[in-house]
């Protein structure tokens, strides 16, 4: 009798497992960023749908290294290198000469191009007191070191430019440096810069291999829409 029992609530085991499966596996969005669109971070958590189970997967990847297929969406600044799938808008935004805040000059875009052509070897060229220029470049994947020099630049770059990883590593060598001159999208303003307009205006892109569906869909109709657009419009320009 005993054993039968024991077979019975082996059984009934079986049958309750049968009955109630295994929740179904969380939800991962996955969202990438350049370097240089990474202040969205603050509109994309201010958007996040609030499913139960919903968690995003957020990195940090330079444009030329992205697959899109890899990616529920991703976004950057500037007109991407070849056509996605899926491209909207979600703002605006400009690039930026950055210097030290201790310099009180604001040069032109033709200026900012001389100065990285190195045609401006000396801030005493310009008025200031004499020192060297010391220049900061992005890396030769970030779409804004590549939209000035499409736009501005129109030459080469100066061969004694200095390289920094990051957005967040060229803002704080210009502001280490009294005679530095980089560039920066306008949305990375901090203590210690100052960032001059140089009128190239970019948009704020969200790229897909694919229209997107669910949450990252749901996640972009907040951006676009008033809630995403009024956290966006505190560092960037606005489409609506």
């Amino acid at each position: 009798m005993s054993g039968l029992f024991s077979r019975f609530v082996v059984l009934l085991g079986f049958l309750l497992a049968a009955c109630n499966p295994a929740p179904a596996p969380a939800a991962v969005l996955q969202i990438g960023l350049s370097p240089a669109a990474r202040p969205l971070q603050a509109a994309i958590g201010v958007c996040l749908p609030a499913g139960e189970g919903l968690s995003a997967n957020l990195q940090v990847v330079y444009p030329n290294q992205v697959d899109l297929a890899e990616w529920d969406v991703y976004f950057q600044l500037g007109e991407p290198a070849s056509e996605p799938g899926f491209v909207a808008q979600v703002a605006w935004e400009q690039l930026a000469l950055a210097l030290p805040s201790g310099r009180l000059f604001h040069p032109s875009a033709v200026q900012a191009a001389q100065l990285f052509r190195g045609q401006i070897g000396n801030w005493s060229e310009l008025g200031q007191a004499a020192a060297e220029v010391n220049l900061y470049l992005p890396p030769a994947g970030d779409e804004t070191r590549q939209a000035f020099e499409r736009a501005i630049l129109q030459g080469q770059v100066a061969g004694d430019a200095r390289l920094t990883a990051s957005p967040a590593e060229m803002a704080a060598a210009v502001a280490a440096d009294a005679n530095a001159a980089g560039l920066l999208p306008l949305a990375w303003a901090s203590p210690g810069i100052t960032l001059t307009s140089l009128d190239l205006r970019l948009p704020v892109l969200a790229l897909a291999d694919a229209p997107p569906q669910g949450a990252a869909q749901a996640l972009l109709a907040c951006l676009q829409g008033p809630l995403g657009q009024a956290t966006l419009t505190e560092l960037y320009e606005g489409i609506q």
